[in-house]
């Protein structure tokens, strides 16, 4: 099994203006079929999760709660995150959708990504109405032997805002943004700044456009990858926290797991196991410090409270 070929997604991205990525297709690239067989196991063995309670003077807040990610969600991220907040009593309930080889424009109806879909690996966990069940589709290598995900649709931020009416999101990405560079080790600001904020700013413009009711925006940040320089991933996170750091509270995940993980892929990129569980761990435990700060009725809804230009 450790010598299976390993599948992952890479972008082909324009390093020019929005206007010129109409080239840009999801590509399955290299993403392993053991890492996905192992990522379900995983899924299912996750151990018991502590349960934080509210403070007493704060009531009940009834959450909704929508989760979004890229390959690294499809590699257990996603579903330990979500079960974190299932197992939270302020949260009502929780729409988790993970998608290979997606950016933050992937999940918008602007062109050229209005009919975008993923070829390389699909998770969606969603829950029921008026009940504690939830609706699963996992679609990723290795489910069976031999077995390869069909094409889905992205879900769109438009609709989810419309449907779920989610007061919390949470955004794991930007690892496909490292695709910008091309192989560079250096970063040329003048020209890759505005490259970045053209697929960082329009989401969050999206997130907090009316009739949206989110009140928390989580920006989750990649990890350390083992296939871009330290100065290309300084850069795309000190970029994002000045785009749009006022607006959202920026995760720097380099800081949350060390690498090199253990059970990582030849990409020195996706991981899997107990570190895939730590890092959400983390990132959960900064959630709860932030939503267990101040009371939630004085959490002003982002689009009366929150501007990004």
């Amino acid at each position: 099994m450790r010598n299976a070929n390993v599948q992952r997604s890479r972008l082909n991205v324009q390093q020019t203006a929005l206007g010129d990525v109409e080239g840009w297709r999801l590509n399955v690239g290299r993403f392993s079929k053991r890492l996905a067989i192992a990522a379900i196991a995983l899924s299912i063995a996750i151990p018991s999760l502590a349960q934080n309670t509210p403070a007493p003077s704060d009531p009940p807040r009834d959450l909704t709660v929508l989760i979004l990610g890229d390959s690294l969600g499809l590699c257990g991220f996603g579903k330990r995150l979500d079960q974190k907040f299932r197992a939270d009593p302020r949260v009502k309930s929780v729409f988790t959708y993970c998608t290979c080889g997606t950016n933050p424009l992937s999940w918008l109806k602007e062109k050229p990504f209005t009919h975008i879909q993923t070829h390389c690996g699909y998770w969606s966990i969603e829950s029921r109405p008026d009940s504690h069940a939830t609706k699963e589709l996992h679609d990723t290598y290795g489910m069976t032997s031999g077995h390869r995900p069909t094409s889905h649709p992205v879900p769109k931020l438009d609709d989810l805002l419309a449907t779920i009416q989610p007061d919390i999101l949470v955004m794991q990405t930007g690892g496909n943004l490292f695709g910008l560079f091309s192989g560079r080790e250096k970063v040329k600001p003048d020209r890759d700044g505005p490259m970045l904020r053209k697929y960082l700013v329009p989401f969050v413009k999206k997130a907090i456009t009316p009739p949206s009711k989110l009140r928390k925006i989580y920006w989750v940040a990649p990890p350390t990858s083992g296939k871009v320089s330290s100065e290309v991933q300084e850069f795309v996170f000190a970029q994002t926290q000045k785009d749009i750091g006022s607006v959202t509270h920026v995760m720097d995940s380099r800081k949350l797991i060390s690498y090199p993980y253990k059970h990582m892929e030849p990409d020195k990129e996706h991981f899997i196991g107990e570190d895939m569980n730590r890092w959400a761990d983390k990132v959960w435990g900064e959630i709860d410090r932030d939503l267990s700060a101040q009371s939630w009725s004085n959490v002003r809804p982002l689009s009366t409270s929150s501007r990004v230009s």
